[in-house]
């Protein structure tokens, strides 16, 4: 059973104060005049280039869903290096949240979520420059705290005195999860809807509950949780999808970094598939 969970010159003057004025009376004056007032106008333009260079590099907000935080981060650096005009500025958040921020007209250059659900939200409810491309995919997995063996089969999760947490329903993690129950014929206990994976996985991390499902990657980049062993025939996968929603260069090229074999490689080595 497979299941798929469909950002002028300066003018001189002289000012005359009556005999006060004093005038160069010497070539040798005068010289001396220009050449101070020439060293002093090369240090202005000095700093003002050294300042203009800095600031002529471009901020690209980029908001992503919590489960790209590791992948974006790694793709960074080789995109600045790339792009040396473009500043890469990361917001990282639950899908949902991240489509409210667009369709309120938030700061937003690029938005790529962890599932087409929520970038159809953002994109019927703000204008985006370009359209929408799949770049990923990933699978819902139950996990466990490493040394807590409460639950090491999906079974045990019928027990009421299980501590279970998942993401909030309306979040790409929580229909992951919620149709991962369905999927395993279960209906557990939720002891508590998390905002993103990302707390989700803290509460794992720190053994304060017994289960929870996250992502593949994120059990691929925790030792500190272990993976449940699922039927072959129960896989969750959702699909990330990425958007420029500014119609800028730098918007653009960055989708087609992380849609580009870089891109893509990154994303492979952080346990996500590819996408459909």
């Amino acid at each position: 059973m497979t299941f798929e969970v469909a950002h002028s010159v300066p003018e001189l003057r002289r000012r005359r104060h009556g005999a006060s004025t004093r005038l160069l009376r010497s070539s040798a004056q005068r010289s001396l005049a220009v050449a101070l007032l020439g060293l002093g106008l090369l240090a202005g333009c000095s700093g003002d280039d050294g300042g203009g260079a800095e600031g002529e590099r471009s901020e690209l907000v980029v908001l992503g869903a919590t489960s790209l935080t590791n992948a974006f981060g790694e793709m960074e650096a080789g995109f600045e290096d790339a792009n040396p005009d473009v500043d890469l500025v990361f917001t990282f958040d639950s899908s949902s949240t991240l489509a409210g921020q667009v369709a309120e007209g938030g700061p937003a250059g690029v938005l790529a979520t962890a599932d087409e659900a929520t970038m159809a939200t953002a994109v019927d409810s703000a204008e985006v420059a370009g359209d929408p491309v799949l770049f990923a995919a990933n699978t819902g997995v139950l996990a466990h705290p490493v040394g807590n063996d409460t639950v090491t089969a999906p079974e045990d999760l019928d027990d009421d005195s299980v501590l279970l947490t998942v993401c909030a329903p309306e979040v790409p993690c929580g229909v992951v999860a919620r149709s991962l129950f369905e999927a395993l014929g279960l209906d557990p206990q939720i002891d508590s809807d998390e905002e993103n994976v990302g707390a989700v996985l803290t509460k794992l991390e720190a053994d304060e509950v017994d289960a929870g499902v996250v992502y593949a990657t994120d059990d691929l980049a925790s030792d500190a949780v272990e993976a449940v062993p699922l039927p072959e025939d129960v896989v969750i996968t959702t699909n990330y999808p990425i958007v420029a929603v500014e119609d800028s260069g730098a918007a653009t090229a960055f989708v087609d970094f992380v849609t580009g074999s870089e891109g893509q490689a990154i994303l492979e080595a952080a346990g996500f598939a590819p996408a459909p």
